[in-house]
């Protein structure tokens, strides 16, 4: 999951400050923050895991 969530937030962060596409670069921009919280609550799972 930790992996998949960093995967995506690099290609989201990627498209937000370079994207061509408007529509696409907006969602981006707003999509962004949500997996960035996402992982960062995994990786508290995984921590309090081990």
């Amino acid at each position: 999951m930790v992996e998949g969530h960093q995967k995506t937030l690099a290609l989201m962060q990627s498209e937000a400050s370079g994207g061509k596409d408007a529509d696409l670069k907006a969602f981006a921009t707003k999509t962004a923050p949500v997996v960035q919280h996402h992982l960062e609550e995994i990786q508290k799972i995984q921590t309090n895991l081990k």
